[in-house]
């Protein structure tokens, strides 16, 4: 390997490692029990680039082959998420709760079942129990998204909080050959005035594979499980 790209390889993997740490933070005065109803407002599952410099040309077109075939199962692991995350949420006073019509009302368009007619090609999935939107810890002005939906959503009848996740999958490689999926996992949660009152961050892995990653449902799953016995691990650190 060419000296520059070695060089490439070591920063990019180190971004990654230093990016790699679990945070959960939580504003005190949100209370844990009782739990409050918070609508889960929006769900992604979205893949993202590989996370190393080490692929050449031919590595290039496995990573195409691997992004279009690899992606079949991201519908299914997605719609495994909300409940995988439910039990934690609950432990930090989220009670999790559904009302697909309501949360897409903040859509202009209403997509339907057509909003993940091309997951397989674009590697993002919408669940369907929520707005397609995307709103996480790493979203620019998300103060204004978040107050806009509190403003839209909210009603005064009792305290009510409005929940976002997003689940990253990138591609990691080790050694040339072989592959693991890494899954970051991303929870938003607000209050009924659009003040952020969770905000958490985990990574898990994957099981590796040789050459072409490994991106079923089993091994999702497995990865988020490691990110969410990492969620139940961290210290809850105030949130400003």
């Amino acid at each position: 390997m060419p000296r520059a790209r070695r060089v490439l390889a070591v920063l990019s993997a180190g971004a990654l490692t230093a990016c790699m740490t679990t945070k959960v933070r939580r504003a005190p005065d949100w209370p844990t029990e009782p739990a409050v109803p918070t609508l889960m407002v929006a769900g992604t599952v979205e893949h993202a680039a590989p996370t190393n410099a080490n692929a050449s040309a031919g590595g290039a077109v496995l990573d195409g082959m691997a992004t279009v075939f690899g992606n079949l199962d991201v519908d299914a692991f997605g719609a495994t998420v909300a409940s995988a995350l439910t039990p934690w949420l609950a432990r930090n006073g989220v009670a999790l709760t559904m009302d697909p019509p309501r949360a897409r009302s903040l859509q202009s368009v209403q997509w339907g079942d057509a909003a993940n007619a091309v997951t397989v090609l674009t590697g993002v999935w919408v669940d369907p129990n929520g707005a397609a939107m995307r709103v996480g810890g790493d979203t620019l002005f998300r103060g204004f998204t978040l107050r806009r939906v509190a403003e839209t959503l909210n009603t005064p009848a009792a305290p009510e909080g409005f929940a976002f996740t997003v689940v990253t999958v990138y591609d990691d490689t080790e050694w040339l050959m072989f592959r693991r999926p890494l899954v970051r996992v991303s929870v938003l949660v607000a209050d009924d005035t659009g003040r952020e009152v969770l905000r958490a961050r985990a990574w898990g892995a994957g099981s590796r594979t040789a050459f072409l990653i490994d991106r079923s449902e089993g091994n999702l799953a497995q990865a988020l499980s490691r990110a969410l016995e990492r969620l139940e691990a961290a210290e809850v650190q105030p949130l400003p």
